[in-house]
């Protein structure tokens, strides 16, 4: 058995306990299962990944059955080591500090191996160019960390570059929408943001407006180079891809949404040269629709991945219509604020390891329409403790005109930005051409 200091048993328990406890956790991990030292626990760890793939829940029964049915079962110990690991959770939050331990452990030993290697190669095999192959292959494994680690004198070195070379234009994807553009800067990298309303307020309509914005392209108004759109991936839990499209070919040609119904009887010359206008601009976006009715995180997670290793150096927005269809892992039984949080977290998770924005609509409680002022608020959101925690942005829907029928503001939607981690909050006025399933900037009179 290898001396201790090469290796820490607490800490590998420690990982794989926190994953029985918060299945999301696989998809952030920077070790596997080559960097633990027991044989139990690497078995253990690709049966979790290997369940994780399938979507399906990463428990102590499910793992059991998984490990009997390859026959591993006995091999890691049994029934009682999978009970024992899923009790070690010293705490959930240190999970990134135990995963550094083990690789720090893992490096240690690595490198007690490649000097062997080094040895043989100088002293054994007198091969100096084998040597100093290995050498690099040393250095390779010390310089291996978690990216969190750099200095902060690094870190404020990228910052203050990043000042200098500002051009003024918009740090995120363009939503189409210049008022929300000045209050967001745009959709950004990274960031989870929500967008909720009660139903039949225009979530949908809304979601797909700023997707069809986003996948355009856009001009540098600086350099005037064409910046590509985004690549925008749709995951719609409740409405048909076919649906979708032809709200999008409405909004984008300005057809009238009820003539799309039966357009052989409705449409005319017009509206068919304007939806054929349409179709091949919405064509030409790089815009991808999944309507599985059941789709998980995992799923998501999955679909999103491919897209941004086709386009590793594209803006990749991820849309999910809508965040309460989502399927959880099934470990939390009947509690869905629990399986909520789970998922809200989880997507948290995939905004940043991808690298892209994540918009996920959320219907509101039925509370709002027990109020005589309507307009959202944050305690409004189902199961809201997590979504409200882990959004980097909260934006609400309110149409005064559809609870009040002798309102002002006759077809005008206010998305009242409730939340926003690094920047303001306030509401911005856009009309909502119904017909049309579409929104476009509010024009003001010149003062």
């Amino acid at each position: 058995m290898m001396e201790k200091e090469y290796y820490n048993q607490e800490a590998e328990e420690a990982v794989l306990g926190a994953i029985f406890q918060e299945n999301s956790l696989l998809q952030g991990m920077i070790i596997d299962e080559s960097h633990l030292f027991f044989e139990q626990h690497r078995i253990l760890l690709v049966t979790m990944k290997e369940l994780h793939e399938k979507e399906l829940p990463v428990e102590i029964i499910q793992v059991v059955e998984d490990l009997r049915r390859k026959g591993q079962l006995e091999v890691v110990g049994g029934l009682p080591f999978v009970a024992h690991i899923s009790e070690c959770v010293p705490n959930i939050a240190n999970f990134k500090h135990h995963e550094n331990i083990v690789l720090e452990h893992w490096k240690t030993r690595a490198s007690i191996e490649e000097s062997v290697k080094f040895q043989r190669a100088i002293a054994v095999e007198n091969n100096p160019e084998k040597a100093q192959t290995i050498l690099q292959g040393m250095e390779g494994i010390q310089s291996l960390s978690r990216k969190e680690t750099f200095s902060l004198r690094d870190a404020m070195v990228e910052v203050f570059q990043g000042m200098q070379q500002d051009t003024g234009e918009l740090t995120g994807v363009d939503t189409g929408y210049g008022a929300l553009n000045v209050m967001t800067s745009g959709l950004q990298r990274q960031n989870l943001m929500i967008i909720a309303a009660r139903p039949s307020l225009g979530k949908t309509a809304f979601a797909l407006n700023v997707a069809k914005n986003a996948a355009k392209d856009a001009v540098d108004r600086n350099t005037g180079e064409i910046k590509p759109g985004a690549v925008v991936s749709i995951h719609s839990l409740e409405t048909p891809t076919g649906d979708l499209l032809k709200r999008m070919i409405c909004a984008e040609g300005n057809i009238d949404a009820s003539k799309m119904r039966n357009p052989m009887q409705f449409f005319n010359s017009e509206d068919w040269s304007k939806s054929a206008m349409a179709m091949g601009v919405i064509n030409g976006l790089d815009i991808h629709i999944d309507d599985e009715a059941t789709q998980s995180v995992g799923h998501i997670y999955r679909t999103a991945n491919e897209l941004r290793k086709e386009h590793p150096d594209r803006d990749l927005v991820v849309i999910i219509d809508y965040l309460q269809l989502i399927k959880g892992s099934g470990k939390h039984g009947n509690n869905r604020q629990q399986e909520v949080a789970e998922i809200s977290r989880s997507l948290k998770l995939m905004a940043r390891k991808l690298d892209c924005t994540v918009i996920a609509l959320s219907q509101l409680s039925r509370a709002v329409e027990s109020r005589q002022d309507k307009r959202p608020m944050m305690s409004d959101l189902r199961e809201t403790g997590a979504i409200e925690q882990d959004a980097d942005l909260i934006a609400f829907l309110y149409r005064d005109d559809y609870y009040n029928k002798d309102s002002e503001a006759k077809n005008m939607i206010e998305v009242i930005i409730g939340k926003q981690r690094n920047g303001p909050i306030g509401t911005v006025e856009l009309a909502f051409i119904k017909e049309f399933n579409k929104f476009v900037d509010l024009e003001r009179p010149a003062t």
